[in-house]
């Protein structure tokens, strides 16, 4: 900070002021009581020396009377390094002396300018000894009740209405001191209530000093000894910034994102509204209005926007640097809101750096610890302990608080805490001085004493989250295992309890870390670590489902086992999993939209997960890699589960889904219906009872993706000639299912199935070129494929249902049908499909002697066929 212009043409007077405040703080007050003396004689010459230099300080209507009379003197800075210095007694002898010469003097400006200092002394003692009082907060009120007696009612004086604004601000000061105390222990009702009672006593004597100031005449600017508008409008704003920062203490009191929290917030804007309407553009102090409207849309829960409000300030004009390292300072815990902490450092170094001022110290700790990445709480222990080196006890507080709100939860102050209670409320004192020590195993000890008595008492409230306490703390330490167990041991144990799902999820975080940590290492203990932190993880997903399936960990649950089967290729796991959900939720019987939603969606899902097995099952025999052996035995139970499901409900809309999953049983597009239409809109749920969130649930999934590509394949395989209309929808559901496999989610799917996408994907392609007009290219692009496939069969027999389609390539179809039968075991299941597709052609050829010999040796050969293949091979009338 700078002197203004006239100290520092002042010859000589920098000198001598370093030097008294050199020797201030060199002596003992203690063990030299002359000390005194030698002070007020340093600072009286130094006042002298000032006037008789700089002359009157009255220098125009701006310095009268406004804070900047305060602000910018030299004898504010003297008394402000003082309080700094923790000489807090000193100040105030000092400032009450020279009061007291100030009253019997002349200059009516002076009297009051150290009327104020002495006030600010007092609240500056009274800060101090609230700091080691937080149990007993009323006994500094007689100290408060001395500051309220420097304020004088003199009518016919102006400045009178600077001294009572500076007696709220010193109420504020105070009160900024028992809030941070508060925030750092919650247990503190009695100075919780102490704090409450204080602001709204200063935010009512602010409310009568706006009426006095609307009430007072203005006179001509040039009587230096009047008031001026111009200085009733700067002083109108401080008032208001001033109701802002009273309004900001009584919403830190309150939790985040609470009604009280929000309403202070609200408050606040409103207040700044009427501020700027009352002081108009011009007044020089206004960034501080933005400034503050950048903490009322924090308390709002709107970082965006007041970063956004931020970013406007620095680059609207020049600031000042108090007023720059409050808007970073703002800016930071912004970005740190939105988990952006590069952005929050980078304000912070900008302003510069974090060790310049207790501001940007504070913001920096919080992000250390908002970070939690490995390394960074010691990073913010550290950094805690220079704050309170370098900036005094309020800010050493101020630490403790952010790391109360950090670490731990804040206890209900509702019921009054029995003998018990006021014992865990100790032990957890305890705990959190032996993490400070890094006495990890001690605290996890104290912790585990005080769940078994709050379990005891029946208190699950408090026990579970002691226990989730335990657990972070091995989290800590990267016992990950031992954490997820112990996080997961919580929620089972007290699984009434709201906490119990989010417990559960730690776990599957915790999971996640020892997942990490064993990522890069590959000998068999590190890998018989990984499968048991899987399997233990897929339990725990298990078990959310079951126990709370109506909770956001329960969706969340579910979209990460599913993920999970889907990297696995187990599909038949995805199916299972869907229809067990939609069976848990449609059993339940509530009202609420949001379960409503999530039971169509569980719907939907587990219908399109049958709905594709059951496609693609029969051609198992093609490639088993994705689907197993028993692909459609398994896809026919699940079949008959949803049908019997269905059957049962009461919902009308679904019953016509029988008959159409029933003719999916029958094979992969054998008796396809044109009338068929899936996904069916019925399934999905109602737009207006969801959010956009949930219903993209049902978009960006790999299997409905490639369900809805294939039945509108296997439609336009069966048409001849294709549709433009039809055509133009499967090239756009290509698109979006090219989207998935090339770009969303690759690693989120399994090895198999991400290999049948790719190839399914390069089959769709081709046929829509070929359909297009394109067939003697595709054609030629098929041949390729079946080159590189060597000796597997899909490719080819690909090829040929795609060229049956085709009238001029269903000869072609006819020769790979019958390429591919020859190296098949006669009788077996891909035999007889494609002797059957082989019949099929020649009868889309008019050929129908040859189809109906060859139907007739399939079934002389074959004597056990089923009377469905029977049906398919038949002679058509």
């Amino acid at each position: 900070m700078q002197f203004g212009p006239p100290y520092k043409r002042a010859t000589g007077l920098r000198i001598i002021f370093v030097a008294s405040r050199i020797k201030i703080s060199r002596i003992s007050f203690r063990n030299r009581p002359r000390c005194w003396f030698l002070c007020l004689l340093l600072v009286c010459l130094l006042s002298q020396i000032l006037r008789a230099q700089n002359g009157p300080t009255d220098t125009g209507p701006s310095s009268l009377f406004g804070s900047r009379f305060a602000d910018g003197h030299p004898d504010r800075r003297y008394i402000l390094h003082l309080i700094e210095s923790g000489m807090h007694d000193v100040a105030l002898e000092v400032a009450s002396r020279r009061r007291s010469l100030a009253e019997s003097g002349q200059s009516q400006n002076e009297k009051y300018h150290w009327r104020i200092l002495s006030m600010q002394a007092e609240a500056a003692k009274a800060s101090a000894t609230l700091s080691k009082s937080f149990d007993a907060p009323a006994s500094i009120d007689q100290q408060l009740a001395s500051i309220a007696e420097s304020v004088t009612d003199e009518p016919d004086e102006p400045r009178v209405l600077w001294v009572l604004y500076r007696s709220a601000w010193c109420q504020w000061h105070v009160v900024r001191t028992g809030v941070s105390g508060f925030l750092a222990a919650p247990n503190r009702t009695v100075l919780r209530d102490w704090c409450l009672l204080r602001i709204r006593t200063a935010l009512s004597e602010l409310e009568e000093l706006e009426e006095k100031i609307s009430r007072t005449p203005t006179k001509s600017q040039s009587n230096s000894e009047k008031i001026g508008a111009a200085q009733l409008s700067s002083l109108t704003a401080e008032v208001q910034l001033l109701a802002c920062d009273l309004l900001l203490l009584r919403g830190m009191i309150s939790s985040e994102g609470s009604d009280e929290r929000l309403a202070v917030g609200t408050q606040m804007l409103t207040v700044l509204d009427k501020a700027e309407r009352r002081i108009g553009p011009q007044w020089v102090d206004r960034p501080k209005l933005q400034i503050a409207r950048c903490r009322a849309l924090l308390m709002l829960g709107r970082p965006k926007d007041a970063i956004d409000e931020a970013n406007n300030l620095m680059g609207s004009s020049p600031l000042g640097r108090d007023m720059a390292i409050a808007i970073s300072a703002l800016a930071s815990e912004a970005a740190r809101n939105l988990k952006d902490f590069g952005i929050a450092d980078q304000w912070i170094r900008n302003a510069g750096g974090w060790e310049s001022s207790p501001v940007l110290a504070i913001e920096y700790f919080a992000n250390l610890l908002a970070k939690d990445e490995k390394g960074s709480t010691e990073e913010a222990l550290r950094v805690k302990k220079v704050i309170a080196d370098r900036f005094g006890g309020y800010w050493a507080s101020r630490t403790d608080a952010i790391l109360m709100s950090t670490k731990s939860t804040r206890p209900t102050t509702e019921k009054t805490p029995t003998s018990n209670a006021i014992a865990i409320e100790v032990l957890r004192s305890e705990v959190k001085q032996l993490i400070l020590s890094k006495r990890w195993e001690d605290a996890i000890e104290k912790l585990s004493q005080g769940e078994m008595i709050a379990a005891q008492q029946k208190d699950e409230s408090l026990a579970i989250l002691l226990a989730m306490q335990s657990a972070a703390i091995l989290g800590k330490l990267q016992e990950y295992s031992n954490a997820a167990t112990a996080f997961h041991r919580a929620a089972m144990a007290y699984r009434t309890q709201p906490q119990a799902p989010g417990a559960s999820m730690n776990s599957v975080l915790m999971i996640q870390q020892g997942l990490l940590q064993l990522e890069s290492k590959s000998d068999p203990e590190s890998s018989e670590k990984r499968e048991s932190l899987l399997l233990q993880r897929k339990q725990v997903w298990l078990d959310v489902l079951s126990l709370w399936p109506t909770s956001e960990q329960a969706t969340a649950a579910i979209e990460s086992l599913e993920e999970y089967y889907l990297s696995q290729d187990q599909l038949f796991d995805v199916a299972l999993l869907w229809l067990s959900r939609w069976e848990i939720l449609r059993n339940l019987t509530t009202e609420k939209v949001k379960l409503i939603a999530e039971t169509s969606i569980a719907f939907q899902r587990a219908a399109d997960s049958i709905t594709f097995l059951c496609l693609v099952s029969p051609q198992a025999w093609l490639d088993r890699s994705l689907i197993g052996e028993d692909a459609a035995k398994q896809s026919n139970q699940l079949l008959s589960r949803i049908q019997s499901l269905i059957t049962s409900s009461e919902q009308p809309e679904r019953f016509r889904l029988v008959s159409e999953l029933k003719a999916m049983e029958t094979g992969a597009g054998w008796e396809w219906l044109g009338t068929i239409d899936f996904p069916l809109d019925k399934g999905v749920p109602d737009k207006n009872a969801v959010d956009r969130s949930t219903m993209d649930s049902l978009a960006n999934n790999p299997i409905s993706e490639w369900l809805q590509c294939e039945i509108e394949y296997l439609r336009l395989v069966h048409a001849s000639p294709q549709l433009p209309n039809q055509l133009q929808s499967f090239s756009e559901s290509v698109t979006k299912f090219a989207a998935l496999v090339e770009g969303n989610k690759p690693s989120k799917i399994g090895p198999a199935m991400k290999n049948q996408m790719i190839r399914a994907l390069i089959l769709y392609r081709v046929a829509i070129s070929g359909w297009n007009g394109e067939a003697t290219e595709a054609k030629a692009q098929l041949e390729q494929q079946e080159l590189s496939a060597n000796r597997n069969a899909w490719w080819p027999y690909q090829s040929a249902r795609w060229m049956q389609s085709i009238p001029s390539l269903r000869e072609e179809a006819l020769t790979r049908f019958r390429r591919i039968a020859s190296g098949l075991q006669p009788g077996s299941e891909g035999w007889i499909e494609c002797r059957a597709r082989t019949v099929q052609t020649l009868r889309m050829l008019q050929r129908h002697e040859e189809a109906n010999e060859l139907a007739e040796w399939i079934r002389a050969s074959s004597p056990g066929l089923s009377p469905l293949w029977v049906s398919r091979i038949e002679r058509k009338k």
